[in-house]
C-alpha cells in the first residue's frame, strides 16, 4: 500500500513537472522572441524598463532553477519512485520557477494594457498579446497542477525535510545515473563517473569546499557570472567606440550580473537548497 502511494506521489510530482516545464518554454520563447529579433522588440510594449528588468531577472532565475529542477526530477526517471526528499526540493523548484516567470507575465501585461510605446505598435505586436495570454493560461494551469501535487503529497515530502541534502548532490546523483542508462552510454556519459565520485569525495574534505564557505563560493559564482554576463553583452551588442565608455558598460553590466545572482542566492539559496554545510 505505502509503495502504491509513494507511486501515486511521484506521478503527481512528475506531471507538474511536465506542466511547469511546458509554461516556462512558452513564456521563455515569448521572452526571448520579444527581446532578441530586432523587429519584434521594436513593437514590444514592454521593451524598456521597468518591465523589461523584470523579464532579463526572470530568464536568469527561471533558466537556472529550471534546469536544476530538471535533473532533480531526471535523477530518478529510471525508477518508479522518487525519493521523497528528490520530491520535496523538485516541488520547491516548480514553485519559484512559477513564481517568477508569474510576476515576469504580470509585469509584461501591465506593460500591454497601459499602451505603453503605443506609437510604435505593429502586427508584431498583436501576435505579442496573444503569446502572452497563452503563456499566462498555461502558468495558471501549471499554477492549479503544482499546487494540487503540493497539497496532496505534502505528509510523504514532510517526512524527509530532515534530510541533508543539497544541489550538489543532485547533480553527482544525475551524472552517476545517466553512466547506467543504456542510451546516454553511447555518448560517453560513463566517462564523467569518476570526476562526479571525485566532486563526491571532496566536496566534504577540500579546504574550501563550497559546503565550508558557501558565501565566499555565492560571491565567487557571482563575480564571474557578472563578467561573463557583461563581456557576452558587448560581443553580441559591439563595445562604444570609446575605451572609458566600454569599460563603463562593462562594469555596469558585469554588477548587474553579480547583484543578480547573489540577489537569487539571498532570495533562493536556503529554500532550493543550492548548498547544504559540509
Amino acid at each position: 500500500m505505502a509503495d502504491l502511494m509513494t507511486q501515486q506521489a511521484t506521478r503527481l510530482i512528475r506531471f507538474a513537472a511536465w506542466a511547469t516545464g511546458f509554461a516556462v518554454v512558452v513564456w521563455l520563447s515569448l521572452a526571448w522572441a520579444s527581446s532578441e529579433i530586432r523587429s519584434v522588440r521594436m513593437q514590444s510594449p514592454w521593451s524598456d524598463d521597468p518591465p523589461d528588468l523584470f523579464v532579463s531577472l526572470a530568464v536568469l532565475i527561471v533558466g537556472f532553477v529550471g534546469l536544476l529542477t530538471f535533473i532533480r526530477v531526471q535523477r530518478h526517471a529510471r525508477q518508479p519512485d522518487m525519493p521523497a526528499a528528490t520530491a520535496d526540493d523538485a516541488l520547491r523548484g516548480l514553485v519559484v520557477a512559477l513564481g517568477v516567470t508569474a510576476v515576469a507575465a504580470a509585469a509584461m501585461a501591465a506593460a500591454t494594457l497601459d499602451g505603453a510605446h503605443r506609437a510604435d505598435w505593429g502586427p508584431a505586436t498583436l501576435w505579442l498579446g496573444l503569446w502572452l495570454a497563452a503563456s499566462l493560461l498555461t502558468v495558471a494551469i501549471a499554477a492549479v497542477v503544482t499546487g494540487i501535487a503540493a497539497t496532496r503529497t505534502a505528509a510523504w515530502r514532510r517526512a524527509a525535510r530532515g534530510e541533508s541534502r543539497d544541489a550538489f548532490d543532485d547533480i553527482i546523483g544525475w551524472v552517476l545515473e545517466l553512466g547506467e542508462s543504456p542510451i546516454p552510454r553511447r555518448l560517453g556519459a560513463r566517462r564523467l563517473e569518476r570526476p562526479a565520485r571525485w566532486l563526491a569525495a571532496g566536496l566534504d574534505s577540500w579546504r574550501f569546499s563550497p559546503r565550508r564557505h558557501r558565501w565566499l563560493f555565492a560571491t565567487v559564482v557571482a563575480i564571474a557570472f557578472g563578467t561573463a554576463f557583461s563581456a557576452a553583452h558587448l560581443v553580441a551588442e559591439g563595445p562604444p567606440p570609446g575605451i572609458g565608455q566600454a569599460f563603463v558598460v562593462w562594469a555596469i553590466y558585469g554588477a548587474f550580473g553579480a547583484a543578480a545572482v547573489l540577489g537569487g542566492w539571498i532570495a533562493f539559496g536556503g529554500y532550493l537548497r543550492l548548498v547544504r554545510r559540509a
